[in-house]
């Protein structure tokens, strides 16, 4: 990989009782880092260089869905998920035997793509530092900034 990562971070409120709130999308920036490793470790806090981009500890990962990717189950593709399926493999399990018949549209798994993580950290309100929250960030890695393509659609006269 040459040159800088660039990151997306999206901030989640999680309360104590579960309520979530989006705090809001950071716009994607670049950053100091040339490894997806370097940008995990400085978000874990184990870059001493840059303690400000210290996130808290990792709770998952970010994955996104392959587009066109065959389902992980059946091998068939989205649009071929119409009807029943019957289940035939080579070693059949407890949750799909042979012969089992499974809707498509149920069980359709498409091949996914690990692109960021998953940091969290309890912090206090500012308002009421006696009151904390759970600040969760959701971390993409990208190669480059969003493009965006202009299209111009002229009236016919």
């Amino acid at each position: 990989m040459t040159g800088n990562l660039y990151v997306k971070v999206a901030h989640d409120e999680v309360q104590d009782d579960g309520t979530r709130y989006g705090m809001g999308d950071e716009p994607i920036t670049e950053t100091a880092h040339e490894t997806p490793g370097a940008i995990f470790r400085a978000a874990l806090g184990r870059d001493p260089r840059r303690p400000w981009e210290a996130m808290g500890r990792c709770s998952g990962k970010v994955y996104v869905d392959v587009p066109g990717s065959p389902c992980t189950v059946c091998h068939l593709s989205r649009a071929e998920h119409i009807g029943p399926v019957i289940v035939t493999t080579e070693e059949p399990s407890t949750e799909h035997p042979n012969g089992a018949v499974v809707s498509h549209g149920h069980h359709y798994q498409p091949v996914a793509r690990h692109i960021g993580w998953v940091f969290e950290r309890r912090e206090r309100y500012e308002d009421d530092p006696t009151r904390s929250y759970l600040h969760e960030r959701w971390v993409t890695v990208h190669t480059a900034p969003d493009s965006v393509t202009r299209t111009e659609h002229f009236a016919d006269l």
